[in-house]
């Protein structure tokens, strides 16, 4: 099953005789509010932007801004094109053809797209009645294969926060790696980009796109070991990522 495209505004505008700037996407959790501060900062910059060469491939004054936000080191920080491609990169760097990966069930459709681009197979664990993850059911359908478990804190779509406790069996007991989808961590303020140094297994992934308002910026970026890091830039593309969208991501 492909990904289900969401419906462009201008489209729903049309449908009820709307003007497309009255359109408020609540189906997206995208803020209705432009940064205007930073996009009249960008504006006064924008005509000596180096457009016409490459970005520098490595990302580094980016990585550097996001050191300082998340108080991990440059060489623990992957950038990519939002955080999907983040979560593609996972996946094209650890699931291989007829290997496993696991989510909790309903979360985010994306994480089945990963797996099955890179030829995976995904296998769904029902969530609690109160839509915890049911790590007992994780443990328990693992197997030679498994190769991933996708979490999502705070889940969309049902709100629930991973837990702690949880998360630390899972990276103690499976050989898999483990990616924590933190895409609303601003608006929950739990994370668990603490435990990436201690473990290698963990993959914590962000975006610009909700909190900051930037959603079609297209920034995202993972926190991980640094041997970890190392892997995800086997696969990573070098120029995904525009001049312009490095210029203002980096003076968030």
């Amino acid at each position: 099953m492909p990904y289900s495209w969401e419906t462009p505004s201008y489209e729903i505008a049309q449908r009820y005789r709307l003007e497309p700037e009255k359109i408020i996407r609540m189906d997206l959790n995208t803020s209705p509010f432009r940064p205007s501060k930073w996009l009249t900062s960008l504006s006064k910059r924008l005509s000596s932007l180096p457009v016409n060469l490459y970005p520098d491939t490595t990302y580094k004054a980016l990585r550097v801004a996001l050191s300082h936000y998340t108080g991990k080191d440059v060489d623990e920080i992957l950038v990519g094109n939002g955080a999907d491609e983040c979560l593609m990169m996972t996946a094209q760097a650890y699931v291989g053809k007829d290997s496993v990966a696991m989510v909790s069930s309903p979360t985010y459709s994306y994480f089945r797209i990963c797996v099955e681009v890179m030829g995976g197979k995904v296998v769904r664990i029902t969530r609690k009645p109160d839509f915890r993850d049911d790590v007992e059911s994780l443990l328990a359908k693992a197997g030679d294969k498994t190769r991933m478990v996708f979490l999502c804190s705070p889940n969309n779509p049902t709100g629930n926060l991973v837990e702690r406790t949880d998360l630390l069996k899972l990276l103690k007991e499976l050989d898999a790696v483990v990616v924590v989808d933190e895409a609303y961590y601003e608006y929950a303020g739990q994370t668990f980009a603490d435990l990436t140094s201690s473990y290698s297994n963990l993959v914590v992934v962000r975006t610009l796109s909700k909190a900051f308002s930037l959603a079609g910026v297209r920034v995202g970026y993972a926190l991980a070991a640094e041997e970890t890091v190392r892997d995800l830039n086997k696969v990573r593309p070098p120029n995904s990522l525009s001049v312009i969208s490095l210029d203002l991501a980096e003076r968030l």
